[in-house]
Order: C-alpha cells, then sequence, then structure tokens
C-alpha cells in the first residue's frame, strides 16, 4: 500500500469518527431537517445539511484540481448503465432510509 492510500484511509476513518460523533450530537439528517423546514419554519438543520454537501463537493474538486484524488475510477463516472441494478439499488436504498427512519446518516 503507498503512502497515499494509507494518508486517504486514514483521513477517512478521521473524518468518518468526527462526522458520526457530530451528527450523533446535533442530529444531523436531511429528512429532519426538511421537515422541520417546511413545517416548523426553522430551516436550521437542512442548512447544516446543505453546507455539509456543499463542503464534500468542493474539498473533492479541490483535491482533484491538485492532483490529490483520481477522480476516473468513481463509480459516479463509469460508462455502464445498468437497468437492473440501478433500480434494484434504488429499492435497497429505500429500504435502508426506511429502516432508519429517514436519516441515513
Amino acid at each position: 500500500m503507498s503512502a497515499q492510500h494509507a494518508w486517504v484511509i486514514w483521513g477517512g476513518f478521521a473524518l468518518g469518527v468526527v462526522f458520526g460523533a457530530a451528527g450523533q450530537r446535533i442530529g444531523f439528517c436531511l429528512t429532519g431537517g426538511l421537515r422541520e423546514a417546511w413545517t416548523e419554519r426553522r430551516p436550521r438543520r437542512a442548512a447544516g445539511f446543505l453546507f455539509a454537501a456543499s463542503v464534500a463537493l468542493l474539498g473533492t474538486q479541490i483535491l482533484r484540481a491538485f492532483g490529490l484524488a483520481d477522480l476516473r475510477p468513481s463509480l459516479y463516472l463509469q460508462p455502464q448503465f445498468s437497468w437492473l441494478l440501478v433500480p434494484l439499488g434504488g429499492l435497497l436504498f429505500g429500504y435502508g432510509m426506511i429502516t432508519a427512519r429517514g436519516c441515513g446518516s
């Protein structure tokens, strides 16, 4: 394993621990945030989710721009499309979201 791979693995682990602890503490949940924004006019949790998504997108693009991340092998950039696996994956994802009460994070 190269040093770069080790940095990615340990960095991902550290970010996951921080995200898990913070998400548990503040109740980080897109579904709950949207529900609060629509029904109670409190957009704070939804804004937090959008901020986190923006940071992830921007961070990924910065890493790519500086050559620190190669996005070509990414699952999302594959040229093939499976008409069977995509709906099946959607159903499994939906089932998981239901069992997590809408808060997959």
